[in-house]
């Protein structure tokens, strides 16, 4: 009878190493199962299959948010849209990033990809440029968080590209005006370019637009401090020919040619 009981206990002591054993395997499936569907997930995103890449991240949001996997598979998610030029849901994804995975290694590298996302919606410089002031914040933000990171002077250089861009679009305007011999709003929109974008590459050539339409408008004075200012800023320009030439026209300013009214021709007669 003894020796039965000592029997007993031996496999009651087995059944629960057993069941014990049993209970951490089950404990470990889902960081296994969420880790191979996380690399099942960038097999497909690294053979371009992005939507079958997407769906499997999404999974480990679901199914595994709290996975070791979960901030990887939501920074893949916004590269997975961004690969497929859905720069607005991946700015999304990627700033999700940032705000569920306070702790992530991939907070960084989402910033600079967020701004980048806007920087890909930026359009030509005759368009609206919504997503043109989204890029140059964000990647302005990055440079402050992260001031002594790899891609601080490539963030630098597409906020001079943005710049530039919403430059143009001024400048355009300003030459149209001139264009078109409409001298003061000519030189609003240099004026405005100038104290604008002082960094712009466009703004030593609206410094001499507008030294032309102050010429133009016989605003010598203006138009000789307006040099001056120039010749201090740009000293190897300083002799230029065209430099000469309105110092020139300002020393011997031509006379005032007199109008004469044309005749208004006759609708009918043009018939």
């Amino acid at each position: 009878m003894k020796k039965h009981y000592m029997v007993m206990l031996k496999l009651l002591f087995i059944a629960l190493i057993v069941s014990g054993l049993n209970s951490c395997k089950k404990a470990d499936i889902p960081l296994d199962t969420a880790q191979k569907v996380f690399a099942h997930g960038k097999e497909m995103f690294d053979d371009d299959k992005y939507m079958e890449a997407e769906q499997m991240f999404d999974k480990i949001k679901l199914q595994y948010p709290r996975s070791l996997f979960a901030d990887s598979a939501q920074f893949f998610l916004g590269k997975t849209y961004m690969a497929r030029k859905d720069y607005v849901i991946a700015s999304y994804n990627f700033s999700l990033v940032e705000r569920n995975f306070p702790a992530s290694g991939l907070r960084k590298e989402s910033r600079y990809r967020r701004a980048m996302c806007y920087y890909e919606l930026s359009p030509g410089f005759d368009r609206d440029h919504e997503y043109t002031l989204k890029a140059i914040a964000e990647f302005e933000s990055y440079k402050s968080l992260y001031p002594g990171d790899s891609l601080f002077f490539e963030a630098q250089k597409r906020i001079d590209e943005m710049v530039d861009k919403l430059a143009e679009k001024e400048y355009r305007i300003a030459e149209l005006y001139k264009k078109i011999t409409q001298p003061i709003a000519a030189e609003i929109y240099y004026d405005y370019l100038i104290d604008l974008y002082p960094d712009s590459k466009f703004v030593e050539d609206s410094k001499l637009g507008k030294i032309e339409m102050l010429i133009y408008m016989r605003k010598y004075e203006k138009a000789r401090s307006a040099i001056d200012v120039y010749k201090k800023e740009y000293p190897k320009n300083a002799e230029m020919p065209i430099i000469k030439k309105y110092e020139n026209i300002i020393e011997n300013p031509p006379k005032r040619k007199r109008q004469i009214r044309k005749k208004k021709e006759d609708p009918d007669k043009l018939k």
